[in-house]
């Protein structure tokens, strides 16, 4: 509560060195370890060696799985965190490089036997609520740690746990982005709803299920795309140039002939989805007769294999394209 109010009211000051202080300070005055409360102790002293890992053939099955873990919590995590900071203040982020760095990190750390690092929203978020503007934070805040278990391993003893925890929660409530997320629920639905399924898998299950989960969820998203892409019959709308989608209730149809457009490349898994409905609109619709032509406009389908060519127009591909059938024809 001290952090929040101090943020909201007072930004000026820095809330969270405050609370540190005063929280150690209730820590001595107050005894507080003597009553159960969990303090962080006086820190390891000196750098870690240098040390080579000894990993043997035999070890690496065991390892390879651990491994895969780790570098996809990584991805996720540095992929998500950097590209969430960086739209706040309009910057690009490179990947490549994001992993790169991370791969580097973990050398070092497994050299002088460390544990697998990655970056952290949490961190991030007190480091920005903090006023930090660049890299030079993370190399400020690397020197400190260095000063601190080399020379005063015990600066922080009487600092109480769950004042860590209270930095890690206010800074953490900076990351939840409702606006984002309800806007989202407009935008698509569909997508709104895997972050939401994200979001509880990571809470109910973990880090490393929840990602699982939401990738799994992502697959098949994209597979759901893929078999039924966006469809619709064009049509001439009033004093607007070309067709245009159902979206405009007013659009018209020219006498025997329907406009069919297919958002998606054709490809075994939607080519039957797109033949029925082919056939679909070539039959009558009392009482409306038949269409005399049925005109797909292929702009959007920019791959077609052989599978869905066969299953699309019966009719085998001949030197690259795909041979019209009797009553349709192809607009590209």
């Amino acid at each position: 509560m001290l952090i929040l109010v101090l943020q909201r009211w007072l930004p000026k000051i820095p809330a969270v060195l405050i609370m540190v202080v005063l929280a150690i300070a209730a820590t001595t005055v107050f005894s507080l370890a003597d009553h159960g409360v969990s303090l962080v102790g006086v820190l390891p002293k000196g750098f870690p060696p240098l040390t080579i890992p000894d990993v043997h053939v035999s070890d690496l099955a065991l390892l390879a799985g651990g491994a895969l873990g780790i570098a996809l919590v990584s991805l996720a995590d540095t992929i998500s965190t950097s590209s969430a900071f960086a739209a706040r203040t309009g910057q690009e982020i490179d990947g490549n490089g994001e992993m790169i760095g991370i791969g580097v990190a973990n050398l070092a750390a497994g050299l002088f036997q460390g544990f697998p690092v990655s970056t952290s929203g949490s961190r991030t978020a007190v480091a920005e609520r903090s006023g930090a503007k660049s890299q030079l934070t993370g190399f400020t805040g690397a020197a400190v740690i260095i000063v601190m278990i080399v020379f005063v391993p015990g600066l922080f003893r009487n600092l109480p746990q769950p004042a860590l925890a209270a930095v890690v929660i206010t800074a953490s409530l900076s990351l939840a982005d409702i606006p984002g997320t309800v806007r989202l629920w407009r935008q698509r639905k569909a997508e709104c709803l895997l972050s939401i399924a994200a979001f509880g898998g990571v809470v109910l299950l973990g880090v490393l299920p929840g990602i699982a989960i939401a990738v799994g969820l992502s697959i098949l998203n994209v597979f759901r795309r893929a078999w039924w892409p966006y469809d619709t019959e064009l049509g001439q709308v009033d004093d607007l140039a070309g067709y245009h989608v159902r979206s405009y209730p007013q659009a018209r149809h020219l006498p025997g002939l329907v406009i069919y457009r297919f958002d998606g490349p054709l490809f075994f898994a939607n080519a039957t989805t797109f033949r029925d409905e082919v056939r679909r609109m070539a039959r009558a619709d009392p009482p409306n007769p038949p269409p005399r032509w049925i005109l797909i406009a292929a702009e959007p389908i920019t791959d077609v294999d052989t599978t869905a060519q066969r299953t699309a127009t019966g009719k085998p591909v001949q030197d690259g394209a795909m041979a019209p059938v009797a009553a349709v024809r192809w607009a590209v």
